[in-house]
Parts: C-alpha cells; sequence; structure tokens
C-alpha cells in the first residue's frame, strides 16, 4: 500500500514544479521587481487566474509536504497520524529555533529559561546564573553580593545605569514623561536630570556647581535640588538615574530615584527619590532612603529663578540630611515640613527613629536597646555634675543640668535619657551604665546584650556595648566600679573648637606663654611662633603646619630675649616633658610608640603584656628584650594600681608589623570585688592620631607571660605599618590598594575567584586588569580619582624619537601623547 502513496507524491511534486517553473519564467506577475501595486494591477488583468494557481500551488505543496511524514515512518496509516507527527516535529523545531535565537550580549547572560538577565545586579545571578545573594544582602552590585540597598522602584525607566553605560559624574539627561508636572506654577512634561542632583523644569547646569540658593551658575527657571553634591555613578553597579509614573488620571505619581555614591568617596551610598504629583501641583518631596553620615552636608532645595523664589534647607550644615529623612516643598506656599520616616509613624526633626519608635534627640541623648522583651531594664547615666538620672529618678533640679528620663513604649526594648535643644550642656565626662532589671529573672538567662547610642546634635551617632551574664545590683547609682557600669563619653573631646590662651607677664618680660585648653584632633597644625619685623632676629617658630605638633593641654612659652622656646604638657598639678603624655594624671613615656594600659582604681595591680612583629614578649616580668633591633621596654607608673605603659624610645628603630597587645588581670579579680573591670589601652604613634581598644573581663586571666591569639588575655593587635587610603594593611604588614588589587578586593583578604577579570573600585569586575606587570602609574583612578583635561608630563630615562623630534620628556593627556 505504500508504494502507491510513494507514486501519488511523486506525480503531485513534479506537476508543481513543473508550472511553477512555467509561471516564472513567462514573466506573468510573480516578479517581485515591480511594486505592490503593479503586481495587483497584473492580478487584476489576468482575471484572477494568478491568483487561482498560487492557491492550487500552494495546497499541492501543502498536500506533498504533509505526505512526507507518512512516507518517512512506515509504520504510520493515516493520514491524520500524519498531521500530529507534523505538528510535533514543527513544534520541535520552534524550541530549537527558538532557543539558537537568544543571544545575550555582556554584561546580560542566558539563563536556562532562556532569558537574559544583567548578571552585574541581579541578586538571584548575582556574577554568574543561578548565584544567589542571601537574605543578608540587599543587593547585587557589580556581580557581587552586598549589604548597599537596592533600588526601591520596581521595574523602573533606566536613564542611565552603571552596569549598562558605566561611570558617570557630570552631564545631563533629557527625560520626556506621559504627563505635566508643577513647580513653582511652571507646568512641564520635560525634565533635565543631572548626576550631581539637581533636577530643572527648565535650563540645567552641565557640570556640578557648590552654592548656597539661589544658584545662578547655569541653571533657569525652576529647579529642584534634592542632594547637590559631587555625585558619581559607579561603573558595572546599579547604581544610577531611575524614573517610573505610577497609578492613574488624576492621580499619577512622577517618581525620581538616584542612586549614586560621593565622588571623593566611592564607598559613601547617595540613594534618595524625588516625588511629583498629578494630584498635588507644585509640591516636591525628597525622600533619603540612605546618605553618608558625613560632616558636611550638600545643598538641599527648591528656586525658581524667574520669580527669584527660592527654600533652602540646608547649606553646608553638618548632618543637616539623615537617613530615612523626608521634606516635602510646597512651592506654592512658599514652605515644607521635613519628618523621619519609622516605619508606619512619623518622627520630628527632634527626635530618632529607634526600634521603630520615635524617641527625643535634643543636643544630646543615651539610648539603650536590647533584644529581649519579656522583662525592662534601664539606662543610668551619671552627669559631670554629678547628677544621677534614670527611670526612678527621671529629672534633676538643676538648672544648668536638665537632662531627663524618657519611657519608650512599654520599655521592654527601649530606655533613653536625653537633653532639650533649648538646654545647656554640662561640659565634661558622662558615665553610661544599665541595670538588667527583671530581663534575666526570668527561665531565659541567656546572655543579654546591650546597645547604647550616642546622638549629639549636628554630629556623628556613635555607640558602645556590653553582654551582661548575669543580673546587676545596682539601679540608682553609675560609678566606674558598678556592675552596671559600660562606658564614659565626653561633651568636651568631640567639639573641634580651638580654645587657647596667650599669657604675657609684667615681672618676666620678653617671654610669652601659649596654652591650648582644647586644639582640633586634625592631621595638621597652624603656624606657631613669634616674630618680630624690626630686629635681625625675625622669627621663632615652632610649628608650620606639621602633624600633631599641637596637642591638648600643652604649654608652650617663648623667650624672645634669649630666642629660645621650651614646651610642656600639663598634667594635673605637674607638667610632662618632651616625649612624655598624661594618662590618668601621671606622666609616662610616649616615645616612637607606645601601649598604655590603664583602668578604674581598685585594689591589686594589672600588667600589660606586648609580643612584638619579631616574637619578643614584653611586660613587668620581662620588661626589655636584648635584640638592637627591638628596643621596647616597660614602664612601671608609680604604684602599677591604675596604669602600665610599655614604649620605644624616639631614638629606636620600631619593628614593622603586627603587634599583639593582651591584659593579664593579675590580682585586679582576686580581692573581695569580683566584678567586671574594663581596661583601655591607649595607643601612642609620634606624630599620629592616638588609637583605643577595650575589653571588659569578667574573671581573671591565667596567662601572664605570653600574647597570643588564643590566650585568655588577648585584647587585639596593632600595625605598625602606617597605609593612607586607598592602601589597607595587609597580613603580610604591607599597604595593598583595597581599590584594584583582586587578592583584596575591597578590604583585606577578599579574593575575587576565577569569575572575574579584575578588582575595580573595590568591588570584583569582569572588565579586564592592567595587562602590563608592576607598571609605573601616572594617573590612576583608585589613587587619583576621576580625571578629565589634565595634562601631565613624564620624564623617560632615555630619548623617544618621533617625526625626528627627540626627547626623555614626554606629555599625556586623554586624549594622546605629545613630546
Amino acid at each position: 500500500m505504500d508504494i502507491w502513496w510513494i507514486l501519488l507524491f511523486l506525480i503531485v511534486r513534479t506537476v508543481a514544479e513543473q508550472s511553477e517553473s512555467k509561471f516564472m519564467n513567462s514573466g506573468a506577475g510573480l516578479e517581485v521587481s515591480g511594486s505592490t501595486e503593479d503586481i495587483d494591477r497584473k492580478n487584476y488583468r489576468d482575471g484572477g487566474n494568478l491568483t487561482r494557481f498560487a492557491e492550487l500551488f500552494n495546497a499541492l505543496k501543502s498536500a506533498a509536504f504533509y505526505f512526507m511524514p507518512i512516507i518517512h515512518w512506515d509504520r504510520v496509516k493515516s493520514a491524520k497520524l500524519g498531521v500530529q507527527s507534523k505538528k510535533k516535529n514543527d513544534d520541535h523545531m520552534d524550541k530549537i529555533d527558538k532557543k539558537e535565537n537568544v543571544t545575550c550580549v555582556w554584561p546580560f547572560a542566558q539563563t536556562p529559561s532562556e532569558n537574559c538577565v544583567n548578571i552585574l545586579i541581579d541578586r538571584n545571578n548575582c556574577g554568574k546564573i543561578n548565584h544567589k545573594c542571601n537574605a543578608t544582602c540587599k543587593s547585587c552590585s557589580a556581580g557581587v553580593c552586598s549589604v548597599a540597598p537596592a533600588i526601591q522602584l520596581t521595574e523602573p525607566k533606566i536613564i542611565w545605569q552603571g552596569a549598562l553605560n558605566g561611570s558617570k559624574y557630570y552631564g545631563e539627561f533629557d527625560v520626556t514623561l506621559p504627563l505635566n508636572i508643577t513647580l513653582y506654577d511652571i507646568k512641564t512634561n520635560y525634565v533635565i536630570v543631572t548626576p550631581s542632583g539637581a533636577l530643572c523644569l527648565g535650563k540645567c547646569s552641565y557640570e556640578y556647581s557648590e552654592s548656597a540658593l539661589p544658584n545662578i551658575k547655569g541653571f533657569s527657571g525652576a529647579t529642584a535640588f534634592p542632594f547637590s553634591d559631587d555625585l558619581f555613578i559607579r561603573n558595572g553597579t546599579a547604581q544610577g538615574l531611575y524614573y517610573k509614573v505610577s497609578g492613574k488620571t488624576p492621580n499619577q505619581t512622577v517618581v525620581f530615584e538616584y542612586y549614586t555614591t560621593l565622588l571623593l568617596s566611592t564607598h559613601r551610598i547617595c540613594h534618595f527619590q524625588v516625588l511629583f504629583f498629578e494630584s498635588r501641583p507644585n509640591i516636591v518631596q525628597f525622600i533619603y532612603l540612605n546618605v553618608p553620615d558625613i560632616g558636611s552636608s550638600p545643598t538641599v532645595g527648591v528656586q525658581n529663578l524667574f520669580t527669584g523664589l527660592f527654600m533652602q534647607y540646608s547649606f553646608r550644615e553638618p548632618h543637616a540630611i539623615m537617613s530615612n529623612m523626608s521634606i516635602t516643598f510646597d512651592t506654592k506656599n512658599n514652605n515644607y515640613t521635613a519628618v523621619l520616616l519609622c516605619g508606619s509613624k512619623t518622627c520630628t526633626m527632634n527626635e530618632a527613629c529607634v526600634r521603630n519608635m520615635c524617641i527625643q534627640r535634643g543636643r544630646l541623648s543615651f539610648t539603650a536597646h536590647w533584644t529581649r522583651s519579656n522583662g525592662r531594664g534601664y539606662i543610668i547615666v551619671r552627669t559631670p555634675l554629678n547628677n544621677t538620672i534614670y527611670f526612678g529618678s527621671p529629672r534633676n533640679k538643676s538648672p544648668v543640668d536638665q537632662g531627663q528620663h524618657e519611657q519608650v513604649g512599654n520599655g521592654t526594648q527601649v530606655d533613653n535619657i536625653y537633653w532639650s535643644l533649648n538646654r545647656m550642656l554640662p561640659k565634661g565626662l558622662y558615665k553610661i551604665c544599665f541595670s538588667t532589671g527583671s530581663l534575666l529573672n526570668g527561665t531565659d538567662k541567656s546572655p543579654l546584650t546591650v546597645t547604647i547610642e550616642i546622638r549629639r546634635f549636628r554630629q556623628s551617632m556613635e555607640t558602645m556595648s556590653r553582654t551582661f551574664n548575669r543580673s546587676t545590683t545596682k539601679l540608682n547609682e553609675c560609678l566606674d566600679t558598678s556592675d552596671t557600669f559600660i562606658g564614659s563619653y565626653s561633651s568636651e573631646e568631640k567639639e573641634q573648637n580651638c580654645h587657647f590662651q596667650i599669657l604675657l607677664f609684667e615681672s618676666n618680660p620678653d617671654l610669652i606663654q601659649f596654652i591650648y585648653l582644647n586644639v582640633p584632633d586634625t592631621d595638621d597644625s597652624d603656624e606657631i611662633g613669634v616674630q618680630n619685623f624690626e630686629s635681625d632676629i625675625i622669627n621663632l617658630k615652632y610649628s608650620s603646619s606639621q602633624p600633631f605638633f599641637m596637642l591638648r593641654n600643652m604649654s608652650i612659652i617663648f623667650d624672645t630675649n634669649q630666642n629660645i622656646y621650651t614646651t610642656a604638657i600639663i598634667c594635673g598639678s605637674t607638667a610632662c616633658l618632651t616625649g612624655e603624655t598624661c594618662v590618668q594624671n601621671m606622666c609616662i613615656q610616649q616615645g616612637e610608640l607606645s601601649f598604655t594600659a590603664h583602668w578604674p582604681q581598685r585594689k591589686g595591680q594589672g600588667y600589660i603584656i606586648v609580643r612584638t612583629p619579631l616574637n619578643n614578649t614584653i611586660y613587668f616580668g620581662n620588661p626589655r628584650t636584648n635584640i638592637s633591633v627591638d628596643q621596647g621596654q616597660h614602664e612601671q607608673v608609680r604604684d602599677g594600681h591604675q596604669v602600665d605603659n610599655i614604649y620605644w624610645p624616639s631614638n629606636r628603630m620600631l619593628p614593622k608589623g603586627f603587634f599583639k597587645i593582651c591584659f593579664s588581670t593579675g590580682s585586679l579579680l582576686n580581692g573581695t570585688d569580683k566584678s567586671p573591670i574594663t581596661v583601655t589601652i591607649e595607643i601612642r604613634r609620634f606624630r599620629q592620631r592616638m588609637e583605643t581598644m577595650t575589653r571588659t573581663f569578667n574573671r581573671s586571666t591565667t596567662n601572664m607571660t605570653e600574647c597570643l591569639e588564643t590566650s585568655d588575655t588577648l585584647i587585639g593587635s596593632y600595625s605598625s605599618v602606617i597605609c593612607e587610603w586607598p592602601y589597607a594593611v595587609a597580613p603580610t604588614a604591607t599597604c595593598v590598594n583595597i581599590l584594584i588589587d583582586r587578592n583584596n578586593c575591597g578590604k583585606v583578604g577578599h579574593e575575587c575567584n576565577n569569575t572575574y577579570n579584575s578588582c575595580s573600585g573595590g568591588v570584583c569586575s569582569m572588565a579586564r586588569a592592567i595587562k602590563l606587570t608592576e607598571p609605573k602609574t601616572i594617573i590612576q583612578g583608585a589613587i587619583n580619582g576621576t580625571m578629565d583635561s589634565k595634562i601631565v608630563f613624564v620624564s623617560l630615562p632615555f630619548n623617544i624619537t618621533l617625526y625626528n623630534d627627540t626627547g626623555d620628556t614626554v606629555y599625556l593627556n586623554l586624549h594622546g601623547v605629545s613630546l
């Protein structure tokens, strides 16, 4: 039976091919060189014969095609099954064609479901397909899971994105909206967005220009400045500019989202939104999702240069803009409101948000919070005027010390003490304590960690914490020896003010004395000295912008008759000499490097132990080494009951590498007072800022003569190798650039795997690395920042020749090289 099907197929196919050849060769209407109109006229002229033949021809060819699977599969006995087989074959071919047609261009990659995803920013395919970021990470950035916040808008339109378009730090982008927005009665659907934090309904400045409002540098018409600063979009990241229109007319909302960093500090995220409302013309809202905790602030406000109206919320005001803050400007009534978003609530700007609850922030606040909610705990603060504030004594009656307790919610998670903005703040040392109350009295007696947040008006927040293993006993006191003690805070030391005195003496002519009561803890000093232009001896200079030459509690006496000066550190009732410093009103040796332990006074002695990079251990029982290249030595400070010190003299070489610092409690916890003792280590380096580390000991230590990572005496480690950003100290005691080192990318020890080609901006990247091995750096983004048109010159060790012009100096910029 199958032979007849074959013969039928051959006859039909032969007739179809002959007919097709006849019509194609006769030029009867199937030529496609003419227009569609010509073909239609020919079809009409031939009375439809061509059309009818084409239908017959296609039918015959279709029939032939449908017979093919029947012929190929000799077990199939019906045309119906042949049609089903044809359909399955077509479906299979469609899938093959579809798969072959999927082409993903970097940074997109193909998923098993045949979709293209951006592996630089997709948290479910971060860096490679199916690599999912866990719940700890908020986003995928540059192909690495990150704790940085992700874009908040769902499926927004991309204006510019680092993962698609590369880096950007200046320019302007035109956006045409499907609806009009209004600001200062200027209505338009055409908006200009700049990476530097300006959004214009008129002319925009192409580059960032620092200015208070009104800013006339390149702007005209109505402009919103949500965060006008030197902002930067990093290559290969989700950072960028986005927008989305949501809702239905007449209640549509336009949201622009900025996700950027600061140009000179690319690890500081600036993430905010700008909202316009169709139903609320002349209103614009700024929402700050994340802003850097830095000492200065950008320009924030709105302006209309056509009328001269403007509203400025901040300009160079420290900590004026905070994360989770919202500012709404009403350009019709020329006013604004600012609040903090706190869960489902809003806090005033005199408040702060802790655990989704609003607390009083005031001029100064100490806020305790903890995780357990099956009881109550209480913060206790002893002020510099020796007043104790807690829930049982919520405020004192002193007119110069008006701190007060605030119960937050039901008191089971947060407790707060604050000083109002309109109250003077006592200057000096505050002691912070915490009573565990009923938190450790229930069935859950596991250790409890309490965090203290210290907020100061227009300053960075500070924190301290302590873990309590058992219930405290003291509720109404806060002393260094209390079992509730957590730490101390000075209201003076954070003030970066210059406070000094100049003394002249009737009985001592030609003498002048400078006493520095408070000086900023900065890297350099102003010029200090005396001069006389009318004398041959024109000046007597102590320092000229030298780092840490001017110290707090320092005294300099100039003798203009002898042309000499003397310096000293005022230390209680004594004065410390050059090379010494003051700790607990006692003078100690500082030298080139010193490690000083101090603790609250109690019976007994404790001892600092230091293990040097050359594996020598120094402590009171082994006060110095016999090695010429490692001459650290122990110094007993008075009776040793409060301070212990190890130092390297100023005229000795310092071993390079990591020092381990330990502390033996000695007999401090062996007496009747066995309450925890907190030990502070002060690390002083010549011409460097002092560093500190602390540890609270709950029981006596056992190792007195060793200082290892596993020792129960260990407090921490310190590197004598100093690296300045973007360099960091590696375990080998060398400086590595964590912005570009693929073995230490972003932080020391974070190694980029083989999936990545390089480390760029502190993030593992698919971008190609520098090919030269250990080249000399002319300009590098990781060190010099962003460069545009700067010209540099390079002196070579030999001459080079071009067009018979010979020289050893080459001039370069981003556009080319010149001799």
